[in-house]
């Protein structure tokens, strides 16, 4: 079976008879001078850097530059090389290179 349940609160107010009041308050005085600034904080971490961007698109061909000058006569002083594979009727079986040289003579 359902009981109901109530609760009241009471508010009891008592005025004390005999107090003395102790006056009227006095005007307030001045405000004190500012404390001092506190020392700064440490600084934080540096934030990790961003990504690249893209890169742009290129830039139009330049012009191509004037021919030089022909030169005059030869060197009988120069050397020409190459390096090549070697061809198959040397028979290198375990590879390596042939180089070629010899003086240029015009």
């Amino acid at each position: 079976m359902f009981k109901p349940y109530f609760l009241v609160i009471c508010l009891l107010t008592v005025s004390f008879v005999g107090c003395v009041d102790d006056g009227i308050d006095g005007t307030k005085g001045t405000d004190g001078i500012d404390g001092t600034d506190g020392i700064d904080g440490t600084d934080g971490i540096d934030g990790t850097d961003g990504i690249d961007g893209v890169n742009g698109t290129d830039g139009t061909a330049g012009t191509n530059g004037i021919d030089g000058v022909n030169g005059t006569g030869y060197s009988p002083n120069t050397m020409l090389s190459s390096i090549s594979e070697p061809i198959a009727l040397m028979e290198c079986t375990v590879g390596g290179w042939m180089i070629n040289y010899g003086l240029d003579n015009g």
